[in-house]
Order: structure tokens, then sequence, then C-alpha cells
């Protein structure tokens, strides 16, 4: 799994908006607090903050019918 910059600029944009935008790292979740740099902050399923480096992140899509509030 490696983010392209394109992707990583869009992601921030959505966190910016407002929008709830989640990623995975490896085995882990979290939800796009927002980003610095080439890095997101982001809160894990579990509750605690991370740090992660865009390359090793992507995008988890989903669907309407999964979040339909999104």
């Amino acid at each position: 799994m490696v983010m392209e910059r394109n992707r990583f600029d869009h992601v921030c944009m959505k966190s910016e908006e407002g929008r709830y935008v989640v990623v995975i790292n490896h085995d882990e979740h979290g939800l796009v607090d927002s980003c610095v740099g080439d890095h997101l902050l982001v809160q894990t399923t579990e509750g605690d903050k991370r740090c992660w480096y865009y390359h090793e992140c992507d995008e988890l899509y989903r669907t309407k019918e999964e979040f339909p509030q999104c």
C-alpha cells in the first residue's frame, strides 16, 4: 500500500472540509484529524493518536450503504 501524493492532497482537503476520512496503515485504521507536512494525524479505532507518513497509508474506501452519513 502506497498512497500517491495527489490522493494524500485529496484526503487532506476532505479532512479540512470536516468530512470523515479513514486511512489504513498496515493493520491499523485511523480517522484523519489533520495533515502536517507529509504526515496524517489520525485517531485510531482504539482512541490512540498517531502520526503516519502518507506513503505508508492508503485511504479506506467505503460505499454510501456502509456510511450513509458521509
